[in-house]
């Protein structure tokens, strides 16, 4: 996916597609004083006319990417439950 944001051209480095369509793109952020470490998520739904719409609530992502790097194994076992719910 990609979008323009102040003349800037932005593409994603992974895009998810999920069933119903819905596409879930990661782009790289630029806040911060490590803005290499910095992403932003958006997505693009048959409701939605551009892919500018980042989803609300979005620090649990963040804070399930930091827990799998101390603990992989486990972070993936929750995320396994949380998409067979």
């Amino acid at each position: 996916m990609e979008f323009r944001n102040k003349g800037k051209l932005h593409k994603s480095f992974k895009d998810i597609i999920c069933s119903n369509g819905t596409v879930i793109s990661i782009f790289q952020g630029e806040r911060g004083e490590n803005a290499e470490l910095d992403i932003r998520i958006c997505y693009k739904d048959k409701y939605t006319k551009g892919p500018k719409r980042t989803p609300k609530h979005i620090h649990w992502v963040i804070d399930l990417l930091i827990k799998k790097e101390n603990s992989r194994e486990l972070t993936m076992e929750f995320i396994r439950y949380l998409r067979g719910i």
